[in-house]
């Protein structure tokens, strides 16, 4: 809720500082939000980079089946 200070005859001041309380717990949530997004899809993409299959058989693979 907003409230008016008056000060004198000519100066009136808005009182935010309740209001600022409620958009600044916001303004924190999103931006931590939004940061965990970022993580969470940086180590995805970097975990896609890293696994990739290739198809194909290690050398050593196919040294132990043939002494098999």
């Amino acid at each position: 809720m907003w409230s008016v200070m008056n000060y004198g005859p000519a100066t009136a001041m808005l009182d935010f500082t309740s209001d600022f309380s409620v958009v600044l717990i916001g303004l924190v949530s999103v931006v931590g939000l939004s940061a965990a997004m970022i993580t969470w899809s940086a180590i995805r993409h970097y975990k896609a980079q890293t696994q990739r299959p290739t198809g194909e058989r290690s050398p050593l693979a196919t040294d132990q089946q043939d002494a098999a």
